[in-house]
């Protein structure tokens, strides 16, 4: 297992943990100078990037680091679409390599084209993130099938998939309890602020246990913060009468929801515990 660092941050809390250097990949194609220095400093040598501007900076500081292209692969279905933030086209790429080969940094390809400068041979292939427990079953095979179409089964080729949410999402579920309800079925919960629920902008949230399909009992449910873009659901069905006091189990939690709080409005983080969970799974 290796591990996606974001920043110089996250790479510490994983050196701290005893892991080697050589496990770690600097993953975001957008890092400032000291964080690069930080890189070369620890000896992690496996740096993601995805614009000339920053080769040029890897050539000056870390001239020995393996650099791997991202590149653009865009999903017009997908639920965020990073592919308008990050990424290269193919052709963008091409010019990419040549700039590597006149810099003589090292550079593994992320994607197989026939077309690309041969002097970068495939090394390593990264197929993103993104799943969950309701995907991975479907995508497992689909990859498995491309692998054999496009490449032949190739066997030499590392393969990295980035499996965050994946193991974490189900590990977590977050209580609140209902504060009061207005007319028009608008209830309102103490989340320790909206930021726990950036998932739910990712249309990722998962609905509160106790549903039901009766249209009679749809609600809006809001948290406490004074932000007008603190809605965290829109027709959230429940089985009964929603009153003060309450407490509303949103599962699959454990992804984009405690690191992203931020304290708005003066308001506390939630505190985690641990144990079994006691809630009766009741979606269909």
């Amino acid at each position: 297992m290796g591990f996606d660092c974001a920043s110089k941050k996250e790479m510490q809390q994983i050196l701290q943990l005893g892991v080697s250097p050589k496990r770690i990949i600097f993953a975001s194609p957008r890092k400032t100078e000291d964080h690069i220095t930080y890189t070369h400093e620890q000896g992690i040598d496996k740096i993601v990037i995805d614009s000339e501007d920053e080769l040029r900076e890897l050539a000056k500081i870390v001239p020995s680091a393996t650099v791997f292209l991202r590149l653009r692969a865009d999903n017009p279905t997908s639920r965020v679409r990073l592919s308008e933030k990050f990424g290269l086209d193919v052709p963008e790429a091409r010019v990419m390599l040549q700039v590597a080969v006149d810099l003589s940094v090292k550079v593994t390809v992320y994607e197989y084209n026939e077309t690309l400068p041969s002097k970068h041979p495939i090394s390593i292939i990264d197929i993103g993130g993104g799943f969950t427990e309701t995907n991975f079953r479907l995508v497992a095979p689909a990859v498995r099938s491309a692998v054999d179409m496009y490449l032949g089964g190739e066997t030499s080729i590392q393969w990295v998939a980035e499996l965050g949410r994946f193991i974490v999402s189900e590990a977590f579920y977050l209580v609140c309890r209902v504060l009061g309800t207005r007319k028009h079925l608008i209830g309102y919960v103490d989340g320790p602020n909206k930021n726990h629920y950036i998932t739910a902008m990712w249309s990722y949230l998962g609905r509160p246990y106790g549903l039901s399909d009766r249209e009679d009992d749809t609600y809006t449910i809001w948290g406490q913060t004074c932000c007008g873009a603190d809605k965290i659901m829109s027709d959230c069905r429940l089985r009964c009468e929603m009153q003060a006091g309450d407490l509303l189990c949103f599962p699959s939690m454990g992804a984009y929801t405690d690191v992203t709080a931020s304290g708005f409005n003066g308001l506390l983080r939630a505190q985690g515990q641990s144990g079994h969970s006691q809630f009766e799974d009741t979606r269909s």
